[in-house]
């Protein structure tokens, strides 16, 4: 059994979805999902993945973490994930590799070449391509047992721009070197056009690369209506700001590199009804 943070939003009546797979990309059906809460984890909601792998979870009651999240499967290495509040999901939805129980399993350990920081600090997600054009992706920290093969990996560190880099795992410790490059941070104020605080807008930030959006960090806004992100690298960004209630906007930016950039993009709400002709 491996255990790691997972990054979920968590709000009033919040659900947790995702997919189980197997380490060939196909859904595992009837896999045992268990939502536990408190010290001595105690289960609070069970619920088994679907046909394709696919799961649900609410949670019941008013309780506010801590909580844990195991995955188990006949034939497949349990997993656990610890869930720590308040953090926002990068996906719309969690995805769960298990490994076979003879699967060879390796871990990854990282040489950060710009100085070392702590590595709580330090955040990792692996992602598999599927097909052309899809991938998927799940979180991971060091010394975390996963799945042997190929793998497109993502490193975020505070203060310096996300990396991604092609690593092929072996069995047992992978030690990939990284050099870090120094990221620019974002921040401002969401309001609408008449001057109104704008808060719980969920607002994220894309890196253009290859022609597909990389999402670098996200956040949502406190009730001052502020945001701010960071990893963002020295290049353009798109700036997406959703809100139910109010129609999206998209903005572009320029990030320098260990400079902060001042952005206060404002909101409109759809026309009603009854002001339309």
């Amino acid at each position: 059994m491996s255990s790691s943070d997972m990054l979920v939003v968590l709000g009033e009546g919040w659900t947790i979805r995702g997919r189980v797979i197997n380490t060939d990309g196909q859904g595992i059906p009837s896999a045992i999902v268990t939502l536990s809460y408190g010290a001595g984890w105690l289960a609070i909601r069970e619920t088994k993945s679907d046909v394709v792998g696919s799961f649900s979870v609410a949670r019941v009651g008013s309780e506010r973490g801590p909580f844990s999240l195991s995955i188990s499967a006949k034939g497949y290495r349990r997993q656990q994930y610890d869930i720590k509040p308040p953090h926002i999901s990068m996906a719309g939805e969690i995805l769960v590799v298990l490994s076979r129980e003879d699967d060879q399993l390796a871990t990854i350990s990282l040489d950060l070449k710009s100085g070392r920081p702590h590595v709580g600090e330090v955040g990792m997600v692996l992602r598999v391509a599927r097909a052309e054009g899809v991938s998927e992706s799940f979180q991971v920290k060091e010394g975390q047992p996963v799945p042997a093969g190929s793998y497109l990996l993502e490193v975020r560190v505070p203060g310096f721009s996300v990396e991604e880099i092609p690593v092929v795992l072996r069995g047992g410790e992978n030690v990939i070197p990284l050099a870090l490059n120094q990221g620019g941070t974002a921040g401002g104020a969401i309001r609408t056009f008449t001057n109104e605080i704008v808060a719980g807008a969920i607002v994220t930030a894309y890196s253009i690369r290859s022609g597909r959006k990389v999402v670098v960090d996200s956040c949502i806004t406190g009730q001052d209506g502020a945001f701010f992100l960071q990893f963002l690298p020295a290049e353009r960004i798109l700036l997406s700001v959703r809100h139910q209630g109010y129609e999206s906007v998209e903005l572009e930016a320029n990030t320098v590199s260990g400079q902060h950039v001042s952005l206060n993009p404002m909101l409109k709400a759809p026309a009603s009804d009854d002001t339309k002709d």
